[in-house]
């Protein structure tokens, strides 16, 4: 006769037998996916991927099958079985570790990430140095930028740095340049004709011209306070 688990439990309930019920233990992937990256160099722990869930298990003891080179970059494929103090053994569970560096390269900026120039002046580039954060190799000549400075129009650019690895990880970062004007402008003062004023009497520059110059605003835009 084949028992079911219901009527298991009332032949228990009736006390004519004990019965130990054994469960078939479930292994979870802790991560959700088949295909699972790891970053190369650092340590490998089979509790980092895989747990049983609870509640379907006593004593479990987790087996492997497949190792990972946590050295060289490459795709590993690791099966895993679970088994219990019932020595029932679950379904394997299998995951393909991706040993690779998912750390992006490094760019640092020369001079910090905002700068101010005086419009008109030429732009130089301050600097910057990138590189790859995993095995440490020099990335400065594969950084690229794009550029909206304007040295003819006061205002906030930006200029956007880019620098991808080997690994295909790209990092950016954004320099903000600052066009200013802090030339202040030039005053001329022309005297057309000379003129006496006694003391006490009140002063008019009704004989005098006054030209102001600058190297941004035209004179219709500067304004003049005698």
């Amino acid at each position: 006769m084949k028992f079911t688990r219901f009527m298991v439990l009332l032949i228990i309930g009736m006390g004519l037998t004990t019965v130990s019920w054994a469960q078939k233990p479930v292994l979870t992937n802790l991560t959700g996916t088949d295909t699972v990256s790891h970053q190369i160099g650092t340590a490998f722990y089979d509790s980092m991927y895989v747990d049983v869930q609870s509640g379907t298990c006593n004593g479990c003891v987790i087996s492997r099958i497949g190792n990972v080179n946590i050295n060289f970059v490459g795709m590993y494929v690791v099966s895993y079985t679970a088994k219990g103090s019932a020595n029932i053994q679950s379904d394997t569970l299998q995951i393909v570790f991706k040993v690779t560096n998912l750390i992006p390269p490094i760019l640092h900026l020369y001079s910090g990430d905002t700068i101010e120039i005086e419009v008109f002046s030429n732009y130089t580039e301050p600097g910057y140095f990138a590189l790859a954060a995993y095995s440490g190799d020099t990335l400065t000549s594969s950084v690229t930028f794009t550029s909206t400075v304007r040295m003819d129009s006061l205002g906030t650019y930006s200029i956007l740095y880019s620098v991808t690895d080997a690994f295909g990880l790209t990092t950016t970062q954004t320099r903000y340049v600052i066009v200013t004007d802090k030339t202040p402008p030039k005053v001329n003062v022309f005297f057309h004709s000379s003129q006496s004023f006694p003391v006490g009497t009140q002063f008019y520059e009704t004989n005098i011209s006054v030209i102001a110059l600058d190297n941004y605003y035209n004179q219709g835009e500067i304004s003049i306070t005698i």
